[in-house]
């Protein structure tokens, strides 16, 4: 039987992996292959990872919203999608190799990376995501397309982090210039009409949005007097979501059940983190509907394998291992809890499993 590689293993890879991106080319938006769309250069484009060309009109037009049914070339080189995944990959890679091993290299590497996709004006990404989740023919950006911005929350944890280890002259410019910028983001979130209709989503959505939107206040200025607001809007998103004896009812009716009912609990695990420290256990707060919201957690421990879908949709490896560690923690006498996480925790990365030796999480 096949084990997982030691931690030094790990840790050794992981700061390979970082030597390599020492002498590579940095992800740019700039980097969009041409295509029909005739948007700005420096603005976020995709098209919804659910949107679908007619295959009857001769240029795919309108496209159709197919829910669950992932199309492939959402993750194609004309639109940003796996794009700034990337972005967001090499800087916590390097991040992670920077808090294992501080070196001057690994730090001008990360620099330039944020340099080139917030700080530099000729590359720097528009701050805002107001064409993300396109469905051609129909419209040319969606607020559904704002939860494309979640998987920069694992990154400004990290930058934190960063900045907190003395970071080289270079990497505090650029960290300074990330804030400014992800304070501009911040305010398109809160601002926009995108922005309000994300938050009032009553499902996954409209918790992703409320966690965003606090990790990027928060990022962008700790002292922001609007953070206690956030952190209660937040908080009301979660309970929002829990239904009777713990189950998440509007991911449930989702042909991909299993899916969205990780990603919703990733994003309650990761609200819990966020406001344990400011006095709201969320665990053992009591949702509109009677059921605590740990309850949730103990659910899929006890219903996943009788869930129908694919946990890793969107090809997100790994982040059910990370969500079934977080409640075997959490939870450590739920035999349930136990079992998911052996179950589970052979899908992770290496960087997951070197971030858990460290005490870190790993959300999006």
């Amino acid at each position: 039987m096949a084990h997982s590689p030691a931690p030094d293993a790990d840790r050794d890879a992981v700061l390979t992996e970082a030597r390599r991106l020492r002498v590579a080319r940095p992800p740019s938006i700039l980097d969009r292959a041409p295509s029909s769309w005739t948007g700005p250069a420096r603005a976020y484009y995709s098209i919804g990872k659910y949107a679908w060309p007619d295959p009857d009109a001769p240029d795919g037009l309108p496209y159709r919203r197919h829910d669950c049914e992932v199309n492939p070339a959402a993750a194609g080189p004309a639109y940003d999608r796996t794009r700034l995944a990337t972005l967001v990959r090499e800087c916590r890679t390097l991040a992670l190799a920077w808090l294992l091993q501080p070196d001057p290299a690994t730090a001008d590497a990360l620099a330039a990376r944020l340099r080139t996709w917030f700080v530099d004006p000729a590359t720097a990404m528009e701050p805002h995501l107001r064409h993300a989740a396109a469905l051609p023919g129909v419209h040319d950006g969606s607020w559904l397309g704002l939860i494309e911005g979640a998987r920069l929350i694992g990154l400004v944890d990290d930058l934190d982090l960063v900045a907190a280890r003395e970071p080289t002259p270079s990497l505090r410019q650029a960290l300074a210039g990330t804030r400014a910028w992800m304070a501009r983001f911040a305010d398109w979130y809160r601002t926009s009409e995108q922005g309000r209709r994300d938050a009032a989503a009553t499902n996954n959505h409209g918790l992703w949005y409320h966690l965003q939107t606090l990790a990027w206040a928060a990022f962008a200025d700790p002292a922001d007097g609007d953070l206690p607001l956030l952190r209660e809007r937040l908080t009301a998103s979660a309970l929002a979501q829990v239904g009777p004896a713990g189950t998440l009812p509007q991911e449930l009716a989702r042909p991909n059940a299993l899916g969205y009912v990780v990603f919703t609990l990733l994003a309650l695990a990761a609200a819990t983190e966020r406001l344990e420290p400011h006095g709201t256990r969320l665990l053992e707060e009591t949702a509109p509907s009677g059921a605590r919201v740990g309850k949730a957690f103990t659910w899929l421990a006890e219903h996943a394998h009788g869930l129908d879908g694919d946990p890793d949709e969107g090809g997100e490896p790994g982040r059910r291992a990370v969500l079934a560690w977080w409640v075997a923690e959490r939870y450590p006498d739920h035999t349930g809890a136990a079992a998911l996480a052996q179950a589970w925790s052979g899908t992770a990365t290496t960087e997951q499993r070197v971030r858990r030796t460290l005490g870190l999480r790993d959300w999006t």
